[in-house]
């Protein structure tokens, strides 16, 4: 085994214990009843999903609307540009 193997394998045993330790002391404090944090964090993840998903819709709108604009801004902008490529607004 070269010493950047053994490396890997040391943090990843680090990794696993700190893991370990994280998920020992997140179910010793928690301050509720594994069904209560259940329904708990099925509630944020239906909160989580329509608010992502108002933001995307949010981003979407606005980008079609500044589609939109720039679909319509771009006729008049290669109307005006005089023989020179200048464009006169």
């Amino acid at each position: 085994m070269s010493q950047i193997d053994l490396v890997d394998l040391v943090y990843m045993a680090l990794g696993l214990v700190y893991m370990g330790i994280g998920v020992s002391a997140g179910i010793l404090l928690a301050p509720k009843s594994g069904r209560e944090t259940r329904e708990l964090l099925a509630k944020k993840a239906v909160w989580i999903r329509q608010t992502v998903a108002q933001e995307i819709q949010s981003i979407s709108d606005a980008f079609n609307a500044g589609r939109e604009a720039y679909r319509h801004s771009k006729p008049n902008a290669t109307r005006s540009a005089n023989s020179n490529g200048e464009l006169h607004g």
